[in-house]
Parts: C-alpha cells; structure tokens; sequence
C-alpha cells in the first residue's frame, strides 16, 4: 500500500474514532436519539437485533461501527463501519443490525434530507454542455 493512501485510510480510521467516542457520549444507552438538529439522528444497539419492517426516509443511513443489513424488496444491502446507504426516496424496508456487543455496539447515524432543498440544489447546478447531435442521414435504399 502506498504512504498516501496509508495515511488517508489511518486519517478515515481516526475520524471515525473520534466520531464513535463522540456518539457513545451522546447514546450512552441502547436507543433511538434525537438530536439538536432536527433532521439528524443517532442509534445505538448493544446486540445483534431480530429483522424490524420499517420506513427508510430519504436521506443518508452511515454505520458507524457495527454492521447492518437492510432488505428492500429483492435487493439486500450489508454495510459496516464508515460505509452508509441513501435512500433516494421514502421505502419499506426490513432492517436489523448484524453486528453488535455491549463491548462494541452498533452506532449508526441518519440525517434526513429535505426534498425542497434537494431540488434547488439540482436546479442551480451547472451541467456541462449536451454532445452535438448527431446528424440526420436519410436510408436513401429501401429499408
């Protein structure tokens, strides 16, 4: 592995240390939390939980440590720490945690994004310019 992507992924790891020990001080306990900003959450779970149906809101699921499954009609969707799923929309899902101890809980965080904002965002983008069409040329054989 080279130095510099050595240090980006030991830069990663000690972020997502420094968010794990921030989050058990805010989710001391197995739970749902609510936070100060309103479309944010923390979730905590000290054991491996039984599969829950439940609705995904549009937004972005980041595992922080432990490992989650999420099952979405026929598509199963497995991610562990540092990795996260975004819900493009609003979706029934099943969802349990896979891995968890009281040693090394689960600790997940959602934030939930704002449909309105989202798409002001996507208008105020610049696309690049669309290719040239191609040019028409007419079949002059019978086709």
């Amino acid at each position: 592995m080279s130095t510099s992507r050595q240090t980006s992924v030991a830069s990663v790891d000690t972020a997502n240390q420094l968010l794990r020990d921030k989050l058990l001080t805010i989710a001391s306990t197995d739970g749902d939390y609510a936070t100060d900003i309103e479309a944010l959450s923390i979730h905590r779970r000290s054991a491996v939980t039984d599969p829950l149906p439940c609705i995904y809101d549009f937004g972005i699921a980041i595992t922080v440590s432990g490992r989650k499954q999420v099952i979405a009609g026929n598509q199963v969707y497995e991610y562990g720490a540092g990795q996260a799923l975004l819900a493009s929309v609003d979706m029934p899902v099943v969802s349990r945690v896979m891995e968890a101890s009281k040693a090394t809980p689960y600790l997940g965080i959602m934030l939930r994004l704002d449909r309105h904002v989202m798409l002001q965002l996507a208008g105020e983008l610049t696309l690049p310019p669309m290719p040239r069409k191609q040019t028409f040329r007419p079949c002059h054989r019978r086709c």
